[in-house]
């Protein structure tokens, strides 16, 4: 199997009926994180609650990376849930109110989440990062200090805010922003498994989002196809411009 390098996506008018899910999601349970290791609250993974309903879903996100119609996808795992997080202070540019970068896990080919908010503020969106020094390894960024207030945060426990401030600015500034996704309702936003992210802003109304993560991404034939394709292409462009220079020159 080639490893397929995937690219960021985002897709709007994702569900054919989101008012639909809308109603369903009023039917769900959520629960909050145990160590509060992510903010708000989540249901139980889809595939618990309709395994139907949550293959149907991976497979219409994953038709936006392949041709379902000329090769069978497969994945070993995968966990969407329902998550819904809001502000966790009445001022509005509180640094409680903002997510931290983060990435989402060693093992996960591809992770995202869909908007599902009406008429939310477009700024509560999702932005993308890089580290500005690659050498550094996410222990080195990731420090007890700044987990501990996110997760006391997390779990509903005091913060002061001034040191939450200082230690997201501090983490913050290892990162440069390279791409932003405004809140726009149903919409989908994908990546690859490893890039670093967070949550714009929790400061408008409650942030209602189904947040989904991949791995273990197989496919048959048509992945190898995909990347020969690619490469073809990649050398024509290469050819072309070298001819270009020489002719030039």
């Amino acid at each position: 199997m080639i490893e397929q390098n995937y690219n960021t996506l985002c897709v709007d008018s994702f569900f054919s009926n989101p008012d639909l899910i809308l109603k369903f999601v009023n039917t769900l349970k959520f629960y909050k994180s145990d160590d509060g290791s992510w903010p708000g609250e989540r249901t139980e993974p889809l595939y618990k609650i309709n395994k139907e309903l949550s293959d149907l879903i991976v497979s219409k996100i994953l038709n936006n990376v392949y041709d379902l119609s000329q090769s069978k996808v497969n994945w070993e795992g995968s966990q969407l849930s329902f998550q819904k997080v809001n502000p966790y202070s009445n001022k509005k540019e509180s640094y409680k109110n903002k997510g931290w970068i983060h990435q989402d896990g060693d093992d996960y080919d591809l992770a995202g989440l869909i908007y599902l908010t009406k008429d939310v503020d477009l700024n509560s969106g999702t932005s993308l990062f890089k580290k500005k020094d690659d050498k550094k390894l996410i222990k080195d960024l990731d420090n007890y200090e700044h987990q501990n207030l996110k997760n006391k945060l997390y779990s509903d426990m005091p913060v002061s805010e001034n040191k939450y401030k200082k230690q997201m600015k501090k983490h913050n500034s290892n990162f440069d922003e390279t791409v932003t996704f405004k809140n726009v309702f149903n919409r989908m936003i994908m990546y690859h498994g490893q890039t670093y992210h967070k949550a714009n802003t929790f400061s408008d109304k409650e942030r209602l989002t189904l947040v989904f993560f991949l791995k273990g991404i197989s496919t048959e034939n048509y992945q190898s196809l995909i990347f020969n394709r690619k490469k073809a292409v990649n050398s024509q462009i290469e050819n072309i411009m070298k001819s270009s220079i020489w002719v030039t020159w």
